[in-house]
């Protein structure tokens, strides 16, 4: 009597797991380590396996969320996009482009002499600065590389002189 009490809830633990997906349990031939055995941790249940899942596993594992909608924000005009689009729908074809045109500065002069004094304030800076130093006692370290940057100056103030002015610097 006790073999077919067994074997009815060895029947009933398989008819269990076959329902619900898990493994089949294992037969033991001890039948007194059978009763005493030690519950054993639950299982990881990967998203993988092929075990059914119930709602609240679904609903966890965020299959339920939607993602947050972010419109497209062309850069282009709406107003040019429809009038471009009724004339393909029109024409079968996309409207030529004007060509737009640069616009130049209007006066070239007023760079230069920008760039010009810029150049002569630079030179006076360097020149200060090199004096400053030499009333400190350590003009020596820097005299070259400010005469040398100095020189690049003026060769820059010669580029950017006038054609029809003759001056000299001092």
């Amino acid at each position: 009597m006790d073999e077919s009490v067994l074997n009815n809830t060895l029947r009933k633990k398989i008819n269990y797991a076959l329902r619900t997906g898990d493994p089949l349990p294992s037969i033991h031939s001890d039948r007194g380590d059978y009763r005493q055995r030690v519950q054993q941790p639950p299982l990881i249940i990967r998203p993988g396996s092929s075990k059914r899942r119930t709602r609240t596993d679904i609903v966890n594992s965020g299959a339920y969320e939607r993602e947050k909608f972010v419109p497209d924000h062309s850069k282009e005009d709406r107003e040019v996009l429809k009038a471009r689009l009724q004339n393909i729908m029109a024409d079968g074809r996309e409207p030529l482009r004007k060509p737009v045109k640069k616009q130049l500065p209007k006066s070239h002069e007023k760079p230069q002499m920008n760039k010009f004094d810029e150049i002569i304030q630079e030179i006076k800076d360097r020149q200060e600065w090199l004096e400053e130093m030499e009333s400190l006692g350590e003009g020596h370290k820097h005299r070259e590389v400010i005469n040398l940057q100095i020189q690049a100056k003026l060769r820059e103030l010669e580029k950017l002189k006038p054609s029809n002015q003759d001056f000299k610097l001092a």
